[in-house]
């Protein structure tokens, strides 16, 4: 398939999704420069896609006013393996990502468990076969030190819905291919996401890609594809802004380098943003 051919095919999904006119939807389709070649699939079942969002939300929530270099919630890359998905943390917050999770569940009371396995941390159910195991991406042992948290933690850990909705499977996607988010922060290294509240996400940044090229990014690699919304991708150029999934992920880019004075954006040199 042709260059062209892929951007009109493109186009014509932008513009079932978003309602957008055709010329304005190959517009956006012109724009994706990212292509996942063998991306990972959805989870199979509804459990997993559950486990998986509860990270997402997790981890946004704990990295709400601290931003990693080339990986969005804290996440390098995602791939499955024999025992399932496997996540791959940014050394520098891996395990306080790690910690603030099982702390998380630990109030929230979900049904899970957690041990140790080649130098990383397998999460699983209680009751399935839903499990995700996550390593630090440079190799060094992941461990759960619970003397690390703080009574304050406990104060400000956010809950979320216990039982699945039907978005979810939009979170879960983004924790399965977070190279479609990771390159927006590969020229600045300063994405900030936080959780808006129980039911949504916003992704902030600055430099890097505009906010047109991620929207239409994450509609080429199927982000939006069969979400049951009556508004599964809203494109508001006037304001800057765009929305995924009935706005559930709000993407927003500032006009400024308002992160560039971050304390936690000092650049660290990576050779590969993402896998």
């Amino acid at each position: 398939m042709s260059a062209s051919d892929n951007v009109t095919r493109l186009a014509r999904r932008i513009q079932k999704l978003t309602g957008l006119q055709y010329c304005r939807a190959r517009e956006l389709a012109q724009q994706v420069r990212v292509f996942a070649k063998h991306p990972v699939p959805d989870a199979e079942t509804a459990a997993q896609v559950h486990l998986e969002a509860v990270v997402v939300h997790a981890f946004a929530d704990a990295l709400r006013s601290r931003n990693v270099d080339f990986a969005v919630f804290g996440v390098v890359g995602s791939g499955i393996a024999e025992d399932g998905l496997t996540v791959r943390l940014d050394s520098s917050v891996g395990t306080d990502l790690v910690a603030r999770l099982l702390l998380y569940w630990d109030v929230r009371q979900f049904a899970v468990r957690a041990s140790p396995v080649h130098g990383g941390i397998t999460v699983c159910g209680r009751s399935g076969p839903e499990r995700i195991t996550f390593v630090n991406d440079d190799g060094t042992p992941l461990v759960f030190d619970p003397e690390r948290l703080l009574p304050s933690d406990m104060a400000r850990v956010h809950g979320y819905p216990g039982r699945p909705g039907p978005h979810e499977l939009l979170l879960s996607r983004l924790l399965r291919r977070p190279t479609l988010l990771n390159q927006t922060a590969a020229l600045h290294g300063t994405v900030r996401c936080h959780a808006r509240s129980t039911a949504a996400l916003v992704i902030e940044w600055c430099c890097g890609d505009t906010f047109e090229t991620l929207f239409a990014t994450l509609l080429a690699h199927g982000v939006a594809d069969g979400l049951p919304s009556n508004r599964p991708a809203e494109f508001l150029g006037a304001e800057g802004a765009a929305f995924i999934g009935d706005r559930m992920l709000e993407l927003k880019r500032h006009v400024h380098s308002v992160f560039s004075c971050d304390r936690y954006a000092a650049p660290r040199p990576r050779a590969e943003a993402a896998r």
